[in-house]
């Protein structure tokens, strides 16, 4: 696994996949100075999740604009009827 997490690596995974990846960077990230486990676990995931997510999402935008997407304003209409 490469040492840095990046949304070319996440697109190549299945969800679950995903999720155990984000989790195994996200418990090597150094956060000494977090004494709240909740907080703890809140800060190292969104270190991790913020350092993928603008090429993460403009991956997904792309790909839902070369198909016919839920979020285009005619699929939107149907799903909701």
């Amino acid at each position: 696994m490469p040492s840095e997490l990046t949304a070319e690596t996440l697109k190549q995974h299945s969800v679950k996949e995903r999720k155990a990846l984000i989790l195994e960077q996200a418990s090597l990230i150094d956060a000494t100075h977090i004494t709240d486990d909740k907080l703890l676990k809140a800060y190292r995931l969104g270190k991790i999740i913020s350092s993928v997510s603008e090429d993460y999402f403009k991956y997904q935008i792309e790909q839902n604009n070369n198909q016919e997407s839920v979020l285009g304003l005619k699929q939107q209409s149907q799903v909701i009827q």
